[in-house]
């Protein structure tokens, strides 16, 4: 056996001696990483496009562009059919998708959450409590949690606000949630309630504020879907 080295990573490797000035690479992972192999395969493939060229119409895939008009500027364009668009460019689709146009409009009302009024509340909620949680004392993914959700009539107070990280938040939320059920039960819905002979405790006014999730049904839900649409 001799031992060559192999052109690409250098290698010492045996082969038999008549193949001593022949063999160059020590495997075929080696040849495929050489400027050779690739030249190799550039050119077979240049060659068999050139052979037999699948390149626009001539494509089996091929498929004619269709002409759309865009929304902003009114221009027509063509894209292929997969890719309809509204817009010519991302240019017209930033001018058009502003105010009322964009699908994140609010009705133009600032969220309460993004006002610097809150900002400021919930840093200052963070000071107070030591940026550490009340329940597990984690430092990481903090929020401020109303203790009387808004929904609830809760305010944005230092008083009705502690610090309590993301993976103590779902519990706090749920605990709390139904500590504020059963006042609202016990205060508001007692009326509603009465009315079932079965002791339901479910409240049948729609959309109610203080009991806002879907009310107990029989029917199914097909149903419950007309019901709503024809109120």
């Amino acid at each position: 056996m001799v031992e060559v080295i192999c052109h690409a990573c250098g290698k010492r490797f045996s082969v038999k001696p008549y193949r001593a000035n022949k063999a160059r690479f020590c495997s075929s992972s080696c040849w495929a990483r050489s400027d050779e192999s690739k030249k190799n395969v550039s050119d077979t493939v240049r060659r068999r496009h050139l052979e037999n060229p699948s390149i626009g119409s001539l494509n089996p895939n091929w498929k004619e562009k269709v002409e759309c008009e865009c929304l902003n500027c009114g221009k027509d364009f063509k894209v292929m059919p997969s890719r309809k668009r509204l817009f010519c460019c991302s240019k017209c689709s930033n001018e058009y998708l502003v105010g009322s146009c964009s699908p994140n409009w609010k009705g133009g009302v600032t969220p309460r959450t993004v006002t610097t009024k809150w900002k400021k509340l919930r840093q200052e909620v963070f000071e107070r409590d030591v940026f550490k949680c009340k329940y597990c004392n984690s430092s990481k993914k903090l929020v401020a949690h109303h203790v009387r959700p808004v929904r609830y009539g809760g305010i944005d107070a230092l008083d009705n606000l502690e610090t309590v990280c993301a993976s103590c938040h779902q519990k706090v939320e749920k605990h709390h949630f139904e500590n504020i059920l059963e006042e609202v039960i016990a205060n508001k819905c007692c009326q509603c309630m009465n009315n079932y002979a079965d002791g339901r405790k479910d409240c049948k006014v729609k959309r109610c504020p203080l009991y806002p999730w879907m009310p107990y049904n029989s029917e199914n839900s097909r149903a419950k879907k007309m019901e709503s649409d024809n109120d």
